[in-house]
């Protein structure tokens, strides 16, 4: 049976599944897009930076190991960030036949662009749109506008390396911090001239002052 070309085709089963992993692959694409676009690095590139943040003096092997990527792959990801001074290569003081890697000063300090910093006033904290169409959802550049000093609350836990229970616990405690509207509520309250207070932990469980 040939399907029409208007008529909309449901994949089941193995095709499915085939589906959802080209779809996550793309998506994965897109992102990885976006950030090289807007602070130099791909997500494969910025895993990297972040690995020898937390671990520094590891040696190529271990990283690869560690990553699960091919030594090939990750050797090519290095040399890029080598030639844009955000790793370098360390000779073991204790063996100098082994060679380690280590953020350079501008890699430890990449992430975080001085420029773009704003007060929390001037921000406009948005909600993320939501795909009207398959076509937006697959496409490869960003189908909506952003405008300078647009913030989207919920993208901030793709930015947290956080162990998975400290992730959960932080999502149970104060998941309102990756919604606009918490936001919003603190721009009202600065504003206003309050000052909010975030406390890590519950009333029961902070100490007392005396």
């Amino acid at each position: 049976m040939i399907a029409r070309a208007d008529t909309p085709i449901r994949v089941r089963g193995s095709l499915e599944f085939l589906e959802c992993l080209w779809r996550t692959s793309h998506a994965l694409e897109r992102r990885s897009r976006r950030m090289e676009k807007a602070i130099g690095v791909t997500a494969p590139q910025r895993l990297v930076l972040r690995f020898l943040g937390r671990f520094p003096g590891v040696t190529a092997g271990q990283l690869a190991r560690a990553l699960h990527v091919d030594p090939g792959t990750l050797s090519a990801s290095v040399r890029r960030l080598e030639a844009r001074g955000l790793v370098e290569r360390r000779r073991d003081p204790a063996d100098t036949r082994r060679v380690t890697l280590g953020l350079t000063r501008q890699g430890r300090v990449v992430f975080y662009d001085y420029d773009e910093l704003c007060l929390i006033t001037d921000c406009n904290f948005r909600a993320m749109p939501q795909a009207q169409s398959y076509e937006e959802e697959i496409s490869a550049e960003p189908w909506f506008s952003v405008r300078e000093n647009d913030v989207f609350p919920e993208e901030f836990p793709n930015f947290l390396a956080f162990p998975a229970p400290a992730r959960e616990a932080l999502f149970a405690r104060h998941g309102d911090l990756f919604r606009p509207e918490f936001w919003r509520g603190v721009q009202e309250k600065l504003r206003a001239g309050e000052w909010p207070e975030i406390p890590p932990y519950a009333a029961e469980r902070r100490l007392a002052a005396h």
